[in-house]
């Protein structure tokens, strides 16, 4: 959510925000770097590096977005379709974790979990991907207006967070079910 809300001051070539996103974004890659070391299948691994290595990359990103500065129409493209990397990251975070939960037996968080990645697909990487090849256009057709979407961007807004609260959902459900495995492993 850090990273969702944007809350901006400008002054220059700087600009600072109060709810700052490269601390977000570490936040983020740190819990997927330990939810990475569990031990589980290949294939959880492999999706869980790739995850890794957007997330790295999104918090350097994030990091120089920090400054405000004049991009060439192609660096704006390239800006832009890189958030069909995070995308895919998310939706690719979403499919490990429903494996993970497949793997531990958790059946009420592996449905969880596949019911955020639709709502994902749906309320986020279709509308927003959707945004960004609009964006990607535009800028590779040398246009650099501003795009005012007034109350239906509020209405965007409140529609892609969908996705997100499910996501805290799933992920509350998941160390509940993992919590109660775990005690009744103990127990025998």
């Amino acid at each position: 959510m850090i990273c969702a809300i944007d809350i901006t001051i400008k002054s220059g070539n700087f600009k600072f925000d109060i709810l700052n996103d490269v601390i977000g974004m570490i936040l983020i890659t740190t819990g997927v770097f330990r939810l990475a070391r569990i031990d589980a299948p290949d294939s959880y691994r492999k999706a869980m590096g790739l995850v890794k290595l957007v997330c790295v990359i999104a918090t350097i990103k994030t990091f120089v977005d920090q400054w405000t500065f004049e991009k060439s129409h192609e660096a704006e493209a390239l800006w832009s379709a890189w958030e069909f990397a995070e995308i895919a990251a998310i939706l690719l975070f979403c499919f490990a974790m429903r494996l993970l939960c497949t793997r531990m037996g958790l059946e009420g968080p592996t449905r969880s979990w596949r019911t955020t990645s639709t709502l994902f697909v749906i309320f986020f990487a279709l509308p927003v991907g959707g945004l960004h090849a609009f964006l990607i256009f535009r800028a590779l057709a040398s246009h650099h207006s501003s795009v005012d979407i007034g109350a239906l961007g509020l209405l965007f807004l409140l529609v892609i967070f969908i996705p997100m609260i499910h996501l805290f959902v799933s992920t509350s459900r998941m160390k509940r079910a993992a919590e109660a495995a775990g005690e009744e492993w103990a127990r025998g």
